[in-house]
């Protein structure tokens, strides 16, 4: 299972709920594989499961797209 640094932005569900919601780890507890997180909208809870906590979901890339030219007086 990953381990979330104090500071990293998480995502995690608020008392066990199956919603995730974007927070913060304050604290870590090795020992019982917890995590006290502040969440973003200001609540915060402590000693969170560590199966209850995720990386937090990042955009999706753009795709690169690529536009071809003819070379002057040329076809591709």
């Amino acid at each position: 299972m990953r381990t979330f640094s104090v500071g990293e932005k998480v995502q995690a569900m608020w008392q066990g709920k199956h919603t995730l919601y974007p927070a913060t780890v304050k604290a870590s507890h090795a020992y019982e594989n917890s995590y006290d997180l502040e969440y973003d909208d200001g609540d915060a809870e402590s000693r969170v499961p560590a199966r209850y906590v995720r990386p937090l979901a990042t955009a999706a890339p753009t795709p690169l797209t690529t536009t071809s030219q003819a070379p002057p007086g040329g076809e591709l």
